[in-house]
């Protein structure tokens, strides 16, 4: 890498730790991919996805939370970014080539912790005896947050992206039982999402479910979102989103009301008058979650038929043939199993 492009990385990086996301984005490639310390939802696959997360984050800053960042260059092709864009305890390795930045990889810089390493394996493995011991052994495991796991609790673990953890519900309701708090924030108290809101990102109903019955907020702000509902919805998560409905969440939206398919209270936030473009996005989340009538209604109350949001990507067409996350999830897990499809490849359009 020349001397003029170095100068432009780290130009770049120095914006992005004085919140100027206009210049970071100046140096980022178009396929530039962004991951978490674990696999989740707001892992990025390109540029666009990439300044809509990190603009978000920036959002939700406290204006005067002080910002201690140490950009760091560890070689020719690498930096380390400290103390922005996640949890405590994490770092970004920035990776660059030609001149651009292609890749952002969130790793945890605390010490892992034998007996948090112990117990998150039995969660994840499904050995509700081993998990047992574990928390005998130690029983603060059940409440803190991991060293080594960008202050996630073992509830935030099995609630973790992708979702359905083997036996997902029994680990919650033995974390419950052992004085896990459901409705404790990854990374701080004041900040970050709740187990719940997780759950509602990857559709895991059953998971969903057992934290409310433990007692989880279901109008608990403050998600990548906003409250579990809204991550529901946002994230095409349909089961979660009916259960947090049923179990009385608030449906004050007009989008809510349209994902859900609620006529009745879609009709009475119509009375409102709403904005054009608010009467576009609820369209556009029909569509997404296949509401024909609420679509329809909406189409008929002004609503922009190509209407495209700026956090996401497609027009109401678009997201109408889009898999649900749910449908995506199932795909995966067979895919990953080995399984194959008797049906031909679909043919490349011309």
């Amino acid at each position: 890498m020349n001397d003029s492009a170095n100068a432009a990385i780290e130009t770049g990086l120095a914006a992005w730790t004085r919140g100027d996301l206009d210049a970071l984005e100046r140096v980022l490639d178009p396929q530039v991919t962004l991951k978490a310390v674990e696999p989740g939802p707001w892992d990025c696959a390109n540029r666009q996805e990439v300044m809509a997360l990190l603009r978000l984050r920036e959002s939700q800053r406290p204006p005067d939370e002080p910002r201690e960042v140490k950009v760091t260059r560890r070689d020719d092709s690498t930096f380390l970014v400290s103390g922005l864009g996640g949890a405590d305890g994490t770092a970004t390795v920035v990776t660059v080539a030609d001149g651009r930045v292609i890749a952002l990889q969130q790793v945890s810089a605390e010490p892992r912790d034998p007996g948090a390493d112990a117990a998150v394996a039995a969660l994840r493995a499904g050995d509700l005896a081993a998990l047992t011991r574990a928390l005998d052994a130690r029983s603060s495991l059940a409440r803190d947050r991991l060293p080594g796991y960008g202050g996630r609790t073992l509830l935030h673990v099995v609630a973790d992206w992708p979702g359905y953890s083997p036996r997902g519900p029994q680990v919650v309701r033995l974390l419950i039982e052992r004085g896990a708090d459901p409705n404790v924030r990854g990374d701080d108290d004041e900040r970050g999402e709740s187990p719940l809101h997780w759950a509602a990102s990857s559709d895991d109903v059953d998971v969903a479910q057992a934290l409310l019955e433990g007692g989880a907020d279901l109008e608990l702000p403050g998600g990548s979102i906003g409250t579990p509902l809204d991550n529901a919805i946002g994230y095409g998560c349909w089961h979660v989103a009916e259960l947090l409905a049923q179990r009385g969440a608030r449906i004050e939206k007009l989008w809510h009301a349209a994902a859900l398919g609620r006529l009745d209270l879609l009709e009475a936030l119509l009375a409102d008058a709403p904005e054009r473009d608010a009467v576009s996005q609820a369209f556009w989340h029909a569509c997404a979650a296949s509401q024909r009538r609420a679509a329809e209604r909406l189409l008929e109350a002004g609503a922009d038929i190509d209407w495209t949001p700026d956090y996401a990507e497609g027009t109401p067409l678009d997201v109408a043939g889009d898999r649900a996350t749910r449908q995506q999830n199932v795909i995966d897990w067979l895919e990953g199993l080995g399984a194959s499809s008797a049906r031909p490849p679909a043919a490349e359009s011309r």
